[in-house]
């Protein structure tokens, strides 16, 4: 009864448009961000900004249909479509002329306590904590959009800030394009367009090995001659097939590209034959969830978009796969390229500890060391994300 108002928001069941696609797999992300980030402060005066969606981003957008049912609407999605959405972060004031498109997307939503949106005359309504477990973004109807669109933003003075928000932030907003693509067509792309030549890894390697640390009286530099490199993806503690990481990713160690791709989860199953509801085995999952982009190991950008494949460890792969020995779980890197198994690594683990790990436990990756938390599935009422 509380939240009765909201029915008209609700994320629509997403379908794909051609049969085809049940066959595949589908995921949603930020292709780009069209406006923003850009300052909202507190003020007496309307925000007034303007974004450009050029004939094929036109072209691409789904709209919202009404279901026959009279239940929830209808998106329909295939290779391609494209949908925009607003979203709303807070940023520290030393965050505000530095923050791109990368550190951008890997924010969490946070609406001001009052707030009004308006694009090219048509109001929108927000999805808030309140009601959904946390502040989400708000969707822009495909009919409310043209070729030049004009966005208004109200923020009162008196609006407080948020709990959530950090001390000494400010509100920012930005206007994003998601797109949806399928599984092959992110293989295609990543595999054709998105490949980190050995050269520069090379290069990374022999600036962090002459790199020195030098001691409190600045005379004795310490200086490794060798690198650590893991080699165990996080999810599976085996050795990768496709070595990737966000092109903006500081660390070596990579994850496995179609591991990573088959744990974004969709956002909930959507039974078409009307014979399962949600337990239905024969209708597919919606697409992947747009923000379950976080790299696994340091929370960065790894939409696909952002995704590198290291061609020089997918070379180590290769030569390991040649001399029978995929079990290793690190190596040791020289300034000179070359390398070798890393043995305290492998005598610390052993090599066969991932074939007796019992069910739900989490290996070590590297030295890093993970803790599995099994947590009891508890219904949760009135969650509804993007």
């Amino acid at each position: 009864m509380h939240t009765l108002h909201h029915a008209h928001i609700r994320s629509p069941k997403r379908l794909p448009i051609r049969p085809e696609a049940l066959n595949e797999r589908y995921y949603q992300s930020v292709r780009r961000l069209v406006l923003g980030p850009t300052s909202i402060a507190p003020s007496a005066v309307v925000h007034k900004f303007s974004f450009h969606l050029g004939p094929k981003d036109r072209d691409r957008l789904t709209h919202v249909e009404t279901d026959p049912d009279g239940l929830l609407p209808i998106q329909r999605y295939t290779n391609g479509t494209v949908r925009v959405r607003i979203r709303c972060c807070y940023l520290l004031d030393q965050q505000q002329h530095s923050i791109t498109d990368s550190d951008w997307v890997t924010k969490d939503v946070v609406w001001p306590e009052h707030i009004f949106l308006e694009v090219n005359h048509s109001g929108l309504t927000l999805r808030r904590k309140a009601h959904h477990s946390k502040d989400l973004p708000v969707e822009v109807p495909a009919n409310a959009l043209s070729e030049e669109n004009h966005l208004h933003v109200w923020v009162p003075e008196t609006a407080a800030r948020p709990r959530e928000a950090p001390k000494n932030s400010h509100p920012y907003l930005a206007v994003e394009l998601v797109e949806t693509l399928s599984h092959s067509a992110i293989l295609s792309l990543v595999k054709t367009h998105s490949i980190q030549q050995s050269s520069k890894t090379l290069e990374v390697i022999r600036r962090r090995l002459s790199s020195t640390a030098a001691s409190n009286d600045d005379e004795i530099a310490v200086v490794s001659h060798e690198l650590a490199i893991d080699l165990a993806d996080p999810f599976t503690s085996a050795i990768f097939k496709t070595p990737v990481r966000g092109m903006n990713c500081t660390h070596l160690e990579c994850f496995d590209l179609e591991t990573w791709l088959n744990t974004r989860l969709g956002k909930k199953k959507t039974c078409t034959c009307g014979k399962g509801g949600s337990s239905c085995q024969s209708c597919p999952n919606e697409p992947s969830s747009v923000d379950k982009w976080k790299c696994p190991l340091c929370s960065g950008d790894a939409r696909p978009y952002s995704l590198r494949i290291d061609e020089w460890l997918a070379g180590v792969r290769d030569k390991l796969e040649k001399d029978g020995t995929l079990r290793a779980k690190a190596i040791l890197v020289s300034a000179d390229g070359s390398w070798k198994i890393n043995e305290a690594v492998e005598a610390s683990q052993g090599r066969s500890d991932d074939e007796h790990l019992p069910p739900g436990a989490a290996p070590e990756f590297g030295n890093k060391k993970s803790v599995a938390v099994i947590v009891k599935e508890t219904p949760v009422v009135a969650i509804d994300s993007d």
